[in-house]
């Protein structure tokens, strides 16, 4: 009975948590596609090749001090040390390596040796993109702050809602204004609205801080926990390895747009970039999915093998249902959908029903990683994430020159399902979880 009473919690929770992270994706979309009305798809190509690299080196900079921050921080950060400590840390971090990479940007670019080709402005917005990289990294860390302080909604506005939110104001205006909208205007336009969401949430969290009553659960067994930890050294010992682990999974994602920028040119890149954008829509299923089942996947474990199965087939079984009609939607709408970006963007629909392909394997697998890493397998886990980065390096380096764009997309979607499946029957023949449970049973 209680069993049963969990898993209609999980079946209740996922429609809501998939509308409300579907709304910051479509936001995100709308900047992008709002972006490509006014370039063409080289530009638009080098545009997307710099909000890859910002991603990257935002993930280095920040030292991966958001994902530990559940960690570390306590509940209360108003009138504690460590908190203040924690995020000066990072903070300070974040600054300092930023500094010292757009140093080293500059000074390649400044040489002639840059190997992108040059914008309209004779610089690859990639040049100015590391304006950006700071601000990105501290939303990252804000929003790490807020769920660490049990604001869970508030977490996720800054970066996913506000943001480009914010952003889609600050480009209508500037339209409207009569500017001259580029690759590179629309970087800098984005580190503005970047700035502005971090300053007002900032302000909003010192704010909230200071006036919020005292907690009474402040002396909870997870807040003494977090306080034993004080040192630097003890943060960056668990927020390095989740750092390189969330690195590894970023590269496989963003290297077939790099590869083409640097093997073939900023227009494949343009094409490949739309088209992977409409499908990080399948991504919303696998974060959403992390997040309402995560928190239970310990707990099956120690119940046994029977309610660790029961769990497992639930969220697969429930993942298949959002998955396949969103890849019938893309895979029948490619032309509808590609339009949106701009003429010329539909002329190579078929990377998306690729990409499509790829992704329909991966999502109802995508928890398996998660209880492989609670079940203490996470060595295992991060072999096959190293091994499906070197792999998309060598096969983008061998298909690209060849095939293109269509070749970066096949690539892509052979490596991501090749690790689901091999992480998959890692997590059958260790935990005894089902490969693929599209049946009613367990």
């Amino acid at each position: 009975m209680q069993r049963d009473a969990a898993l209609a919690y999980f079946t209740r929770a996922m429609p809501g948590t998939i509308a409300v992270a579907a709304a910051g994706y479509a936001l995100n979309t709308l900047l992008f596609i709002s972006m490509a009305r006014f370039l063409d798809p080289a530009n638009f190509g080098s545009l997307k090749v710099a909000g890859s690299t910002m991603l990257i080196a935002s993930l280095v900079v920040g030292l991966g001090g958001h994902r530990a921050a559940g960690r570390f921080l306590p509940v209360r950060l108003s009138g504690s040390r460590q908190a203040v400590a924690y995020l000066r840390f990072f903070g300070l971090a974040i600054l300092g390596l930023s500094i010292l990479l757009a140093a080293a940007i500059w000074a390649v670019v400044l040489t002639g040796s840059d190997p992108l080709p040059d914008d309209i402005h004779g610089h690859h917005p990639v040049s100015f993109v590391v304006m950006l990289v700071p601000i990105w990294a501290g939303l990252d860390l804000l929003s790490q702050t807020y769920m660490a302080t049990r604001r869970p909604v508030l977490g996720t506005l800054p970066a996913r809602f506000v943001f480009p939110a914010v952003g889609l104001v600050v480009i209508g205006v500037a339209h409207w204004s009569g500017w001259r909208l580029s690759d590179v205007m629309f970087v800098a336009l984005l580190t503005a609205s970047g700035t502005l969401t971090l300053l007002a949430f900032a302000g909003h969290l010192a704010i909230a801080e200071k006036v919020a009553p005292p907690d009474s659960g402040s002396q909870s067994p997870d807040t003494g926990r977090r306080a034993t930890s004080a040192e630097p050294r003890d943060w960056l010992a668990l927020s390095l390895p989740m750092m390189g682990s969330s690195l590894l999974v970023m590269l496989v994602a963003e290297t077939p747009l790099l590869a083409l920028a640097l093997l073939d040119r900023s227009h494949s890149a343009g094409l490949y970039g739309a088209a992977a954008l409409l499908t990080q829509s399948f991504l919303v299923i696998v974060a959403c999915q992390r997040q309402i089942y995560g928190p239970a996947v310990a707990g099956a474990l120690a119940e046994g093998p029977a309610a660790a199965r029961r769990l497992y087939a639930h969220s697969q079984r429930q993942a298949l249902l959002f998955v396949v009609p969103l890849a019938a939607a893309l895979v029948l709408g490619a032309d509808r959908l590609l339009g949106l970006f701009g003429p010329g963007f539909a002329e190579e629909r078929v990377i998306l029903w690729i990409l499509v392909a790829g992704l329909t394997v991966q999502v109802p697998m995508a928890m398996a990683s998660r209880w492989l890493n609670y079940a203490g397998l996470a060595r295992q886990v991060l072999i096959a994430e190293g091994t499906a980065a070197a792999a998309m390096v060598v096969g983008t380096a061998v298909s690209i020159p060849q095939f293109g764009p269509v070749g970066a997309a096949a690539t892509y979607a052979g490596v991501v399902a090749a690790k689901s499946i091999a992480l998959a029957l890692l997590a059958h023949r260790r935990l005894g979880l089902p490969v693929l449970a599209a049946g009613t049973g367990a």
